[in-house]
């Protein structure tokens, strides 16, 4: 008896175990190509611009649509060279190349062309998701700034078998960890070692002047449906298999979705344990 016991509790557990959440993006059937138009809507309204004098504006907006396995920038990990470059000099180039690296799990790199004051909006058209990459990331430099940013991440363009017809979603503000200046107009003063992706709030010390309020909402990030084309995308070969992608999740659009073969997992797992039960009464 004891030894049925301990086969039983032993496959209980590997059942266990082999139960993952699918992320949402990964669940996605939309057919074709959906054509998105974006607005970066900058308000900059709390904490306060520095003066015009110092000439607050935003760097040119660049993001790309993704599959769930490509991830731009994650608060708490170190930042990449391409967010590095962005967030303390606006520069896109190395935000491409990244893209571009990163083979299937990337489809369609954009970029604006920022904004010369504290408030204003920077657009894009024509932006690419489908049904393996509906997904999409974008940013903004903070500027002036040492190192400060403005982004919102994961955005899930699809919702099951359908797109959406427009989506918005708020600009969070954080400080790469890659220039130790505490001032708008602070001399470059390299970290070293450089330190992770962190929210700008009022508690930070990583900053005298911008004391966002619990990472203050800078702006939105709106994407509306313009167009639909018949083509289709490319997989990406490792990406949304059927133990689930290891990296990027499905971010701010509604993540947390489980598939059916999970469900059927919890059943096995019931199952296992009633027998369990059973057993103890013999």
């Amino acid at each position: 008896m004891f030894r049925f016991l301990a086969v039983l509790l032993t496959f209980s557990a590997s059942v266990t175990i082999s139960m993952a959440t699918t992320p949402a993006a990964c669940l996605c059937t939309a057919s074709g190509t959906a054509v998105y138009s974006v607005e970066m809507e900058f308000f900059w309204r709390s904490p306060p611009p520095p003066p015009s004098t110092q000439r607050p504006h935003w760097s040119a907006m660049v993001g790309t649509t993704h599959s769930p396995c490509f991830t731009m920038y994650t608060p708490g990990m170190l930042a990449s060279q391409g967010i590095k470059s962005m967030a303390e000099f606006g520069g896109t180039s190395s935000l491409f190349s990244e893209f571009r690296a990163a083979g299937a799990d990337t489809r369609d790199g954009f970029s604006g062309s920022g904004v010369l004051q504290a408030q204003g909006t920077d657009t894009a058209s024509g932006i690419k998701a489908d049904r393996y990459h509906p997904l999409v990331s974008a940013t903004s430099m903070i500027a002036p700034s040492p190192d400060w940013f403005s982004a919102a991440r994961d955005i899930n363009l699809c919702n099951n078998d359908t797109w959406r017809q427009s989506v918005t979603a708020t600009l969070i503000s954080y400080d790469a960890g890659t220039d130790s200046g505490l001032t708008y107009n602070a001399r470059d003063a390299v970290t070293n070692p450089p330190q992770v992706i962190e929210l700008l709030s009022n508690t930070t010390t990583r900053s005298n002047d911008f004391k966002a309020h619990n990472g203050d909402i800078m702006g939105e990030l709106r994407f509306t449906l313009t167009s639909m084309t018949a083509e289709g995308g490319t997989p990406s070969p490792t990406c949304c298999k059927a133990s689930g992608p290891s990296a990027g999740q499905s971010g701010q659009m509604g993540d947390g979705s489980t598939s059916v073969r999970n469900y059927a997992n919890a059943g096995l797992v019931s199952l296992a344990i009633l027998l369990v039960i059973s057993v103890f009464s013999l």
